[in-house]
């Protein structure tokens, strides 16, 4: 347990990267129509029913 909360404060230090890339992803997300994202929704729907069952 503690050994994996170590792995966690080492990826942590990276986060500036991760956050960097996280803005050019959301600018892509903004370029979905809205037809493409009424697909996302319903598959993110559909998965969801489907871990409840």
């Amino acid at each position: 347990m503690l050994l994996s909360f170590d792995d966690g404060e080492k990826s942590y230090s990276s986060s500036t990267e991760v956050v960097d890339n996280q803005g050019t992803k959301e600018e892509e997300e903004t370029q979905l129509t809205p037809k493409e994202i009424k697909k996302i929704r319903a598959l993110l729907k559909a998965k969801g029913s489907s871990k409840k069952k």
